[in-house]
């Protein structure tokens, strides 16, 4: 490092050795370790990026041997040490401070993350947080003469009358108007530009609840600021915004380029935009002007893969595939426009519609990709998933008459790839552009990531005709999405309802406000929530669908450790290492990073690994370790010690009540898997693993440590210790009680005898006491087993309840529980604007004759299902029932039929499923015969598949498990249940003849059970039937059947085909050929014949 004197001039004598700088701050006082002085130089180049000018010289190699030095300095001629030429890398002082503040940002950016832990760090981030708030206070602006006028303000009841030079806005402070008259609502602002002709701006506010009127349709909605309190919504007008009459638009000359270039000049992906602008073959572009002068740009493909578009997204739920043929759909690649006119892009967008002749737009969205705004005008389409049954390729290939209808492959898109989309798709139709897009800014406060908050949002964000601005969603640690890429990094079990490819494709996270954080308090009268970041969110409806947790450490008073740092536990207990399963920010915790101190480096660091114990009977516990194995910690780590069960499973029912309070026990106690036979090849191939298992076991104490130096040490986890009943406990529990009963009677006879003089006695007695009590202990010390795990790390999921929290919420805000939160048939609480649904609700008491054989409690029910009827009830409240055809009666209960199920992946990479029939309501008859198991099991060596169906006396699936080393469809696995077994190709009476019944059900003969509209095709050829009168005579035998205490058995069948005529067979055909038809492109594998003439 070089210096100068103060002259200018370089001094040698002032160069500092980065190597041997170490030295000199030792010799100052400086504590420097050994590692880091030896690399401090290497350091500051290759992490400091430090600035460094090479220069080659010459020099003597210096011995740092005295013997050798003396040696060299005899020598004399050719005998003399040469020098040799030496690479020098000059720095200067700044270079160097430099490098030091980039590596101390790197270290505070590594803290705020939290993959280091400093508590000088912390302090200085709080410190810097401070400063900087109070520097973004201070808006760097040039002086005004209106300065002094508020310099003194101290509050603002002192705030002046604003000058009139300044004023540049007209304020609206009431608009009434005749609705036959509404329509001419711009005639209003144009004449009030007129009167305030050095205006510039209208400005407008209006509560959040209050419907947006025609007038504020041409007006911009301005976003509220992070930090504001303002309870209004804000909306402007420009006065250049009325000359939106006079937009034109024409197509794009490529000389024109450089008179547009101003509107992309800030643009990252500007580049990009030029080259699709300059593609004329494939594009077509469009100039928008304002009274001549270039207000926006619209690159437009010419074409779009539709056969692609239709294989890949529900295009049909939008529009009718032979009105808009392939020619008529263009896709909007780039839209840039002046935000004054932000209003007119439904203008713009049908305009080009009429210049090329189109009737559909398309818009797609790729990962890691901003939303547009013009996004918001669009309708979004539900991607479509492939029909399989396992995740292989069909037993098909294109013949050549297809290749020949299908064309070329366009933009490299096979439509039948069979594989998930890569991006998102919105669409509008040139009619759907002629309709204005009505915005609610109604503030809806979602508490819980749950299935059912998921689908709550995603109901109504599919609405075509409103578009919700504030939706809020608080989700404590994130989305899924935000940690999870692959199926394999998942730490958690998960429901069926919605699969890791679906959420992303929802793009919940885009398009609403998703807020990192927990409901830790209600102001219901304030209508605000506060939350764990010691702050209020406002709200209009509050939707509560957080679900249950883990509450074994809330019982024991403590917190999980990954909400430490949190300010609102700021003074609760808790243990570095010990988390509970749902802890929000596991992921977070466990994530791999690759930083020295994480938790996955101590577990996987190849010096003195860590143990970690995981403790519970969930589900969630396996896939936790297959979590933590794919993580690259070794099996030998991991202790799972399993608890005992707190009540027997029954098997058989006399009536419906037995199997409801057995539903209720499994809630809170669940078990790890379904199926015996699945649960011993699971924890089978952990023991082959090495995974250490412990069963029986209660956690009976934690024990911590010290770790760290100084002010940076903190209380660790050391120390596990379990305890279970020995296997004589009840036999030592008789023998204490016989012992302490003699003590008693010892201690009583000695007091007696006190007043005796006998000395010799008397001692005699206390030594059979003290005998008497070693003996008690010893007893009581062997009643229990105990087991002392060394682990640095400790999960738990013991039994599930409601959140702490929440409870507290519930009760001190009146709403009213009794074991669950108790909510109307419209889910809504007894606060008007508080609705809630999930597990941790139940529906009134009121409605208990109205629900014969269906259970109150909401934790039995499909939560994507309860989340669509949620929406439908909030639109109710809304007043936008004209948008949904289901209305509720507050007398009746809404009709939940989808089946419920649960899955994971389990150690060594295996795919575990189990999904159940929602059926609470069974006659007596059924629940006293059990369900006829059909097997397939040929799961061997961690490879291949078990597959069970349980098929009730009638022949309906109930429920099925699934259990194998290939990843399966789970919308397939959803298929099957209350199908009945006769789909399945007789499998119910030759599955023990077929080896493999899951490559059986992966043959093309069952592809269109797995089809998505299957369903709807068998519910409306039901429909079509029942028109027939002698389907009522079949109706009428299956009631007979039924009354004398028979199933649909073969003979039942065999009657009921006599009753069947050549027409309704023929119409069944008919409508099974048409629906393959219509969906060849999920279908191709199916001979289709030609149409008939008419």
């Amino acid at each position: 490092m070089e210096f100068c004197t103060e002259n200018g001039e370089m001094d040698p004598s002032r160069h500092i050795d980065l190597i041997e700088f170490p030295d000199v701050l030792r010799n100052k006082g400086f504590d420097i370790g050994a590692p880091l002085g030896e690399n401090l130089a290497f350091i500051l180049e290759c992490f400091g990026e430090l600035e460094v000018d090479n220069r080659i010289v010459q020099k003597i190699k210096e011995e740092k041997d005295a013997k050798k030095k003396d040696a060299n300095l005899k020598k004399v001629g050719d005998d003399a040490p040469k020098p040799v030429d030496v690479l020098q890398k000059m720095t200067s002082y700044s270079e160097f401070i430099g490098a030091i503040q980039k590596l101390k940002r790197y270290d505070q950016m590594m803290c705020r993350l939290q993959l280091v832990r400093s508590n000088i760090l912390q302090n200085e981030m709080n410190l810097n947080k401070i400063n900087n708030l109070e520097k973004s206070k201070n808006v760097e602006r040039n002086q005004t003469q209106f300065d002094e006028h508020v310099s003194q303000i101290q509050s603002i009841d002192q705030l002046p009358e604003v000058p009139k030079a300044a004023q540049n806005a007209v304020v609206i402070n009431l608009f009434c108007i005749d609705e036959r008259f509404e329509s001419r609502s711009l005639d209003f602002v144009e004449r009030a530009f007129e009167l305030f002709p050095d205006r510039e701006y209208l400005i407008l506010t209006q509560p959040y609840t209050v419907q947006e009127t025609t007038l504020l349709s041409h007006f911009l909605q301005v976003s509220r600021k992070k930090h504001s309190t303002f309870e209004h919504v804000l909306y402007i007008f420009h006065r250049n915004s009325l000359d939106s009459h006079l937009i034109e638009l024409r197509k794009f000359n490529q000389s024109e380029w450089n008179q547009c270039q101003f509107l992309v000049e800030n643009l990252l992906g500007k580049d990009g935009i030029e080259k699709d602008v300059r593609n004329v073959n494939d594009n077509e572009t469009f100039i928008v002007y304002c009274k001549d002068e270039i207000i926006g740009l619209y690159c437009m493909k010419k074409y779009v893969n539709l056969q692609y578009l239709k294989s890949h997204f529900c295009v049909q739920d939008h529009i009718l595939i032979k009105e808009h043929p392939k020619h008529l759909h263009t896709r909007l690649l780039h839209g840039i426009l002046n935000p004054l006119f932000a209003k007119q892009t439904r203008f713009i967008l049908r305009e080009i519609c009429r210049l090329m002749d189109k009737t559909c737009i398309m818009l797609e969205i790729h990962d890691r990709t901003l939303l547009p705004d013009v996004f918001h005008e669009f309708n979004f389409v539900r991607s479509r998933a492939f029909p399989h049954f396992l995740k292989q390729k069909w037993d098909w290939t294109l013949d050549d008459d297809q290749k020949e209808r299908m064309g070329t492959i366009l933009d490299d898109r096979d439509p039948y790839d069979q594989t998930q989309s890569p991006f998102s798709l919105a669409m509008l139709t040139k009619k759907q552009l002629s309709n204005v897009k009505i915005s609610n800014n109604s503030r809806i406060v979602v508490v819980g990531a749950s299935d059912t908050g998921l689908s709550f949002i995603e109901s109504l964000l599919t609405i075509k005709d409103i578009n919700f601005t504030n939706i809020i969603l608080l989700a404590p640690g994130g989305l899924i999405t935000m940690h999870v890429k692959h199926e394999f990094e998942m730490l958690k079990a998960m429901s069926t309802n919605y699969t890791l490819e679906e959420l992303r494709a929802l793009m919940l996270d885009a398009r609403v406000q998703v807020v990192d954080a927990k409901m830790v308090k209600l102001d219901k009268k304030g209508n605000r929530i506060k939350i764990d970041k010691n702050a209020f969110i406002p709200f209009d409806y509050l939707i509560i669908t957080v679900g249950l947790i883990d509450t074994e450490l809330q019982s024991r008073e403590k917190i999980s450790f990954g909400l430490s740092k949190s300010p609102y536990y700021k003074n609760s207990q808790f243990i570095n290492g010990v988390y509970s399963i749902d802890d929000p920010y596991l992921y977070s915790h466990f994530k791999r990073t690759g930083f020295k101190g994480s938790n996955i480096d101590l577990l996987t660091r190849k010096k003195k690994p860590q143990n970690i114990t995981i403790y519970g009977n969930t589900l969630t516990t396996i896939t936790f370790m297959n979590g933590l194995l794919n993580r690259g910690v070794h099996p030998s780590r991991i202790h799972y010690v399993m608890p005992p069960k707190t009540f027997q499973k029954q098997t058989k029912f006399e009536n419906n009540k037995q199997r409801l309070e057995q539903d209720d026990k499994m809630i809170f106690d669940p078990d790890q898997f379904e199926n015996e036979e699945v649960k011993n090849k699971v924890f089978a191939i952990m023991l082959e693993l090495g995974i250490q298992i412990h069963q029986g076991f209660t956690l009976y104490e934690l024990k911590v440590g010290k770790e760290g130096f100084g002010i940076n040490s903190e209380d660790v986890l050391q120390e596990v210790i379990f305890r279970k009943q020995a296997d004589n406990y009840e036999e030592l529990k008789i023998e204490i009680q016989r012992k302490e009963q003699e003590l008693q009677e010892l201690k009583d006879n000695s007091e007696n005898n006190m007043s005796k003089d006998m000395y010799g006695e008397q001692e005699e007695g206390e030594n059979q006491l003290e005998l008497l009590a070693r003996e008690i202990e010893q007893l009581k010390a062997s009643e229990y087993d105990y087991l002392q795990l060394d682990s640095r790390f400790f999960i738990t999921s013991g039994l599930i309840d409601i959140d702490k929290e929440i409870f507290n919420i519930i009760h001190e805000n009146g709403l009213v529980y009794n074991g669950r939160l108790i909510v109307k048939s419209n889910f809504q609480t007894t606060q008007e604007n508080i609705f809630a649904c999930g597990k941790i609700c139940e529906f009134s008491q009121r409605y208990k004759h109205h629900s014969v054989g269906k259970s109150l409690r909401l934790d039995k029910y499909n939560g994507r299902e309860l989340g669509q009827k949620l929406s439908k009830c909030i639109l109710e409240q809304l007043n936008l029932s004209y948008l949904t055809s289901q209305t509720y009666s507050v007398d009746e209960l809404p009709q939940l039929y989808m089946p419920i199920g649960q899955g994971g992946i389990v150690p060594y990479k295996l795919y575990y499923y189990y999904i159940k029939k929602n059926d609470f309501s069974k006659p007596r008859q059924l629940q006293q015969q059990p369900s006829k198991p059909i097997v397939s099991d040929n799961f061997k060596d961690s490879q291949g598949h078990f597959l069970q169906f349980d098929v009730d006396p009638n022949g309906l699936i109930e429920s099925l498990t699934y259990f194998g080393s290939e990843a399966v469809h789970i919308p397939s696995l959803i298929h099957f249940i209350e199908l009945s077994v006769r789909y399945l190709n007789k499998l119910d009476q030759r599955g023990k003849l077929i080896n493999n019944v899951s490559e059986f059900l992966s043959e093309n003969w069952a592809i269109a059970l797995y089809h998505e509209w299957f369903s709807e095709f068998r519910h409306i050829t039901k429909s079509e039937m029942l028109k027939n009168e002698l389907i009522d005579q079949v109706l009428e035998k299956s009631q007979e059947y039924a009354r004398d205490g028979r199933y649909m058995d073969d003979n039942f069948f065999e009657e009921i085909k006599k009753l069947i005529t050549r027409d309704i067979v023929e119409n069944i055909q008919e409508g099974t050929i048409e629906f393959i038809r219509q969906n060849q492109n999920h279908l191709p594998m199916y001979f289709v014949p030609k149409q008939k003439l008419n």
